[in-house]
């Protein structure tokens, strides 16, 4: 067995490190120093330190979370008592933090170790320590249930979920700490967060107490802790308890914080090189009643829950890297891969043969029908150009007259009544009268010219003005149905680029065809006429509430010859898409819940 470590080397000058004739000449010198009993009590002085220069020394390594005081202060008990029934040793503990734990464990520097589950799994395979005893939990806990981790935030922080620290500085004490990071690592993987990419990680390392020093003035937003620090720091009056609150709380430690399951407690083990006598005579000493008939150690409790915990962190000390088990397999069963690996290969290029013979099928159907497909198109659009060349050219021949005469005749009337009444009621009707000829005219025209293939005149239009003028056109009707229409304009000055008549004969076909679903159907709701800027220029968009239009319908929509009133020609939506078309826009339907929208879009007005 190993001697005990030098105070300098445990980190620091505690009681336990003085040699025993020091510790004996302090605390007997003073007693000694008058009366005739002085010579007698020299002598059984030096009988005891003469004993304890015999004795055995011994060394317990233990990790120390909140330094060398606090862990020398907890495990004085066991020291003592170790040292009372086994008068043949001399028991003296060193603390050590978790990197230099294993360091002494696999030189053999101690003789035994006490710490957490985890490290007891991490190195007690690969260096054979002996499992003793297990500590009781000094919050009441059982065995099974006595270490956990809380993830804590200041009680007035605004954080009240793990996603909420996302790029926050979050503190833990180590990478392989089990009473913090490795134990939150699973639960907050269950809430879809990695911490060490979703948090900015800082391990400040023992003892544990500086994380929540460093928590409490804000230097960190969160803390991973041992269950309990917090209680028993505000049990030493070093904190308050309640300045703090835990998130994803558990309730696993009774009144303790907490944020996990609870595990197993800590391991009192033997090294290798400790013999089986002494390792026995700890054992028995370690679970010896004290004078209250209790005893702060237990029997050894399974640590199977800690490395299951460990396997799925792939930290288990025999678990296999994927590369490796993978190739054990393919060492063992390699027959049976090759015969896979062959099959595979057949069936792959089997599949490549069948896909080039149906690539090469489907582009021969492809082309063929793509070729279909031209010839419909052509036919039928040389279909609906002859019959609407004809209509048209017949339309403007049949209408160019009676229009004209209809201006000539209200020109007429507005000069006689002038010369009768500067003022007479009768001229706006007459003025108005000549207008819608001359509109009607010009659209007579724009057909025409539609129909030659011309470009159309394209300038800027202030879409209020147009749509006043459209109202203005379809107020009688409007009036006489009783339906109200609502605009709205984002901004109010909204303008677009297209052409103004055209524009108009579309929204007019549009407000016709609703107001006629409103009276087929006797509907009531409102007609919205709503222009606003898109991501492709300008878009406006009419909606009604007459009930929309048919699947067959929007499956098809420009379909000419279709039409649902039986009057109808199934021409207008055509007709209006082309125009759409001609101002570079485009015209499209769908359905509302109560009725139709038709989206109309032009280019913005710096198109």
């Amino acid at each position: 067995m190993q001697p005990l470590f030098e105070a300098a080397q445990a980190g620091g000058t505690v009681e336990s490190h003085i040699p025993a004739r020091n510790l004996i000449w302090d605390k007997f010198s003073g007693a000694t120093r008058r009366g005739r009993w002085r010579p007698l009590l020299l002598t059984v002085m030096l009988l005891g330190m003469a004993r304890l220069e015999a004795a055995e020394p011994v060394s317990i390594g233990v990790l120390a979370p909140r330094g060398e005081a606090q862990a020398f202060a907890h495990l004085q008990p066991t020291l003592e008592q170790l040292n009372r029934n086994l008068t043949g040793y001399r028991f003296s503990a060193v603390p050590l933090d978790l990197d230099t734990l294993e360091a002494v464990v696999a030189e053999g520097r101690v003789d035994f170790v006490i710490t957490n589950p985890a490290q007891f799994v991490l190195l007690g395979t690969p260096h054979e320590l002996g499992w003793l005893a297990t500590p009781r939990s000094q919050h009441g806990g059982s065995l099974r249930h006595s270490v956990g981790a809380a993830l804590l935030v200041r009680a007035d922080s605004p954080f009240h979920s793990p996603q909420d620290l996302r790029g926050r500085p979050v503190g833990a004490v180590h990478p392989r700490a089990f009473g913090g990071y490795l134990l939150l690592h699973p639960r907050l993987a269950e809430q879809g967060i990695k911490p060490e990419s979703a948090y900015e990680m800082r391990f400040l390392g023992y003892p544990v107490d500086t994380l929540l020093y460093a928590l409490r003035d804000g230097a960190l937003d969160a803390a991973m802790v041992p269950t309990c620090l917090l209680e028993d720091m505000a049990a030493e009056g070093l904190l308050q308890a309640e300045q703090f609150r835990a998130l994803m709380p558990h309730a696993a430690h009774g009144d303790c914080l907490s944020s996990t399951p609870s595990y197993p407690g800590w391991s009192f083990a033997a090294l290798p090189h400790v013999p089986e006598q002494l390792a026995t005579a700890v054992a028995r000493a370690l679970l010896a009643p004290t004078g209250d008939g209790s005893s702060p150690w237990a029997a050894p409790v399974s640590p199977a829950q800690v490395a299951t915990l460990l396997q799925e962190l792939q930290l288990h000390p025999l678990q296999q890297p994927f590369w490796l088990q993978v190739q054990d397999k393919l060492r063992h069963y390699w027959h049976y891969v090759l015969l896979a690996a062959l099959v595979m290969l057949a069936a792959l290029a089997y599949l490549l043969w069948l896909q080039r013979l149906a690539l090469r099928r489907s582009r021969e159907l492809a082309t063929a029908h793509l070729h279909l497909r031209e010839r419909e198109l052509e036919l039928a659009a040389a279909q609906r150009i002859s019959l609407l060349g004809e209509l048209a050219a017949s339309l403007a021949h049949e209408l160019n007259q009676p229009l004209a005469a209809i201006r000539h005749y209200a020109e007429g009337c507005t000069v006689r009544l002038a010369r009768e009444s500067a003022d007479h009621p009768l001229l706006p009707a007459l003025a108005r009268i000549d207008q819608e000829a001359a509109r009607g005219a010009a659209v007579v025209e724009q057909v025409r010219r539609w129909l030659r293939r011309e470009p159309p005149q394209l300038g800027i239009l202030p879409l209020r003005k147009v749509v006043t003028g459209l109202l203005r056109l379809h107020e009688l009707q409007i009036r006489r149905l009783g339906v109200p229409v609502e605009v709205r304009l984002e901004p109010p000055d909204l303008c677009a680029r297209g052409n103004q008549l055209a524009l108009e004969q579309v929204l007019s076909n549009l407000l016709c065809n609703s107001l006629q679903a409103y009276q087929e159907r006797g509907c009531k709701g409102p007609i919205t006429i709503e222009a606003r800027p898109g991501t492709d220029g300008v878009s406006i968009y009419v909606r009604d509430e007459a009930g929309g239009f048919s699947s067959e319908r929007l499956r098809q929509p420009f379909t000419p010859f279709r039409s649902t009133r039986p009057e109808g020609l199934g021409l207008g939506l055509l007709i209006c898409q082309r125009l759409m078309q001609a101002q570079g826009g485009n015209l499209t339907l769908t359905n509302t819940p109560v009725g139709a929208e038709i989206r109309l879009s032009l280019p913005a007005e710096e198109a």
